[in-house]
């Protein structure tokens, strides 16, 4: 296997724009915190394809400024690695950026014989198919998942020979679904009256606030208003509790309460939260959503260090997020009865989710 060092691209003077790949193949967030990396590249000098999972094709939908993408299925691995190998081989691109993914996405840029691969020198495959890889010490959590990516951009940038340039905001602009369809969706929901969300879910092992919080919270914003529950069947560990709430509860209350839970898609969802008065959530794509949406925003963190905000709090111009106030032993998950502090994530009063809830709504 022959390894060169990305320094022999050769423009195709031909052409006005280098042609470049950047590639993203987890979860909704995380792709959410990247996205805005790309406006780092000057648009006179660069035509940039995102490569995203299928299931997030609707996010292009929304995008300001509009990004042109390409779709991957993620269902069949062995599949989609010849779907992208033989997509990149076609498009010919002259640089490539893989920010995060599985592992056969290395082989793939490999094979494609892409002159400049950038990513994260990690695992062994990355020292094999990148040969224009950063060394990044994620792990250690200093600083936010955009500015990783933005790290990864700008060394792209180096290697092309273009100047970065300075992104008017550092968080991705998302405007409101438009047509008809949205409009289906949300007079399918029900919902006309101004609402806050709560989304309750979240995957991944981070620490969660407790369901009974999030109850308590419930009740107190039905005194004013009407409650919208998201969430998908991935969230039922943290759903489960809420309902058999809900359902104990008297038609006054069940009135003021939309049980939204697997019955919209993602552009459903985001009209859902375009028309929201607020979200609370916890560290999830939903959150992320929203905040990009410009939603008032109030998002719940666990301390341990590779799952707290300074890594992965929501960014836009109306959000707050949360977090308890300990110093946390914890660096990759959390030591649960070990630690003289936990749980923690009770410390978190719903007065205090009260009131940065009003503090983030009047954000002009």
């Amino acid at each position: 296997m022959s390894h060169d060092d990305g320094s022999s691209m050769k423009r195709d003077l031909n052409r006005n724009k280098l042609k470049l790949a950047l590639i993203r193949l987890d979860r909704l967030g995380d792709l959410i915190l990247t996205l805005p990396a790309d406006e780092i590249l000057p648009a006179s000098k660069c035509d940039v394809t995102w490569v995203v999972p299928a299931a997030f094709s609707g996010l292009f939908q929304l995008t300001e400024p509009d990004r042109s993408f390409h779709p991957i299925n993620l269902a069949d691995p062995k599949q989609a690695k010849a779907e992208l190998l033989n997509w990149l081989k076609k498009k010919q691109f002259d640089a490539v950026v893989f920010f995060q993914g599985p592992t056969w996405v290395y082989s793939a840029l490999f094979k494609s014989r892409i002159p400049i691969r950038v990513g994260v020198k990690s695992r062994w495959q990355s020292w094999l198919c990148l040969n224009a890889g950063l060394r990044q010490k994620r792990s250690l959590s200093e600083q936010h998942e955009s500015c990783y990516s933005d790290e990864l951009v700008k060394h792209l940038a180096e290697k092309i020979g273009v100047v970065p340039q300075n992104r008017p905001f550092n968080w991705l602009r998302l405007k409101r679904p438009v047509g008809e369809g949205s409009r289906d969706r949300h007079r399918e929901m029900q919902v006309s009256r101004k609402y806050i969300v709560v989304h309750p879910g979240m995957g991944g092992s981070a620490r969660n606030w407790p369901a009974s919080s999030y109850i308590q919270l419930i009740e107190k914003l039905i005194e004013n208003g009407l409650v919208v529950i998201t969430g998908t069947a991935a969230d039922e560990r943290w759903l489960e509790p809420i309902r058999v709430w809900l359902e104990m509860q008297n038609d006054s209350k069940k009135t003021r309460i939309y049980w939204s839970v697997g019955k919209v898609d993602l552009l459903g969802l985001a009209e859902v939260l375009s028309q929201a008065k607020a979200l609370v959530a916890p560290s999830t794509g939903v959150l992320h959503l929203a905040a990009s949406m410009g939603t008032p925003t109030v998002g719940i963190f666990s301390p341990v260090r590779v799952q707290a905000p300074t890594r992965w709090g929501a960014r836009g111009a109306r959000v707050k997020n949360l977090s308890p106030q300990v110093d946390c032993p914890g660096h990759f998950d959390c030591l649960m009865e070990k630690c003289s502090q936990f749980d923690c994530m009770s410390q978190i009063s719903v007065g205090t989710v009260m009131k940065e809830i009003d503090e983030v709504i009047n954000l002009s």
